[in-house]
């Protein structure tokens, strides 16, 4: 990961989206070939990185839902921030991590699920996570 020359590499194949023309032999071999590789998934760098973030986001959430339980209720729904792949996933992630920093001080504050709620909102409304950015200052 933080080798520049392979990693330019790797980008050539992996950076933009593949259009793969599923009707020739060649399109349905490659999908199949991908298809063989699910067995190598949990030994991926990916897979070991997202396992520990969501075994730390689970354990918050038990954390938090033992002194408050709606607090905790919100910081589950967090959650819908990560999805997708490539950019959209890195994205979700990215607001994902800024709500998540910002918990241990929205935590002492008096309404803190609706805050929560707030931020959740505003990193769901827009892309570029300028809502999401302008409700931290908001809230914290």
């Amino acid at each position: 990961m933080n080798t520049p020359l392979l990693k330019n590499f790797i980008g050539l194949f992996c950076k933009r989206g593949r259009k793969i023309n599923t009707t020739s032999l060649s399109g349905f071999l490659l999908l199949y070939l991908l298809a063989g590789l699910r067995v190598m998934r949990r030994s991926t760098l990916r897979y070991k990185t997202e396992t520990a973030a969501m075994e730390k986001w689970l354990a918050t959430v038990e954390a938090v839902a033992a002194t408050d339980y709606d607090l905790a209720v919100e910081i589950a729904e967090c959650q819908r921030l990560v999805k997708g792949y490539g950019e959209t996933h890195e994205r979700g992630t990215a607001s994902f991590k800024r709500i998540m920093d910002t918990l241990d001080d929205l935590r002492n504050q008096p309404h803190a699920a609706t805050r929560v709620r707030e931020l959740r909102e505003a990193a769901l409304a827009d892309e570029q996570g300028e809502a999401l950015g302008a409700t931290l200052k908001k809230v914290a």
